[in-house]
């Protein structure tokens, strides 16, 4: 078995570069499209690939970097170094972090009947009456404090 090594430099990332690894039996470097024609052995590169690098990898990038890579291990060359852009992977692709538990607030009261929230203590008072210590000001009045 010989390793071969895919190098993928993606430019709009920084030009941070991926790598992944294959092992291919004799036979299978003579013809490395057969090894790739097993959708298996295609979403293995695709997921090893998105998950290093949180890019996303379509069907035309994925076809695109397997034939150049098919090609340069028919010529034999042990490592294949190629660039290209890949979009960022949505957030929703990657799994939220989960959040400590929180305890829910509940609110507690005594007694058979709920509390009326609406009553204040200003609803015993007469609604036409005005409070004790409201002055009214005029416009052009001047105040004394």
């Amino acid at each position: 078995m010989a390793q071969y090594t895919l190098i993928i430099e993606i430019p709009n990332a920084g030009n941070q570069q991926f790598r992944y690894n294959l092992n291919l039996a004799r036979q299978a470097e003579d013809f490395p499209q057969d090894y790739f024609k097993k959708q298996e052995n295609r979403d293995k590169l695709r997921v090893d690939i998105e998950t290093q690098s949180a890019r996303q990898i379509s069907e035309i990038d994925l076809e695109f970097l397997i034939k150049q890579w098919c090609r340069d291990i028919q010529q034999g060359l042990k490592t294949t170094n190629l660039r290209r852009d890949l979009t960022t992977i949505a957030p929703s692709k990657y799994p939220t972090p989960k959040q400590p538990n929180q305890q829910k607030r509940t609110n507690t009261f005594s007694g058979s009947k709920l509390p009326d929230l609406g009553k204040t203590s200003n609803q015993n008072q007469n609604p036409n009456q005005e409070y004790p210590q409201t002055e009214k000001w005029s416009i052009g009045e001047q105040a004394d404090f």
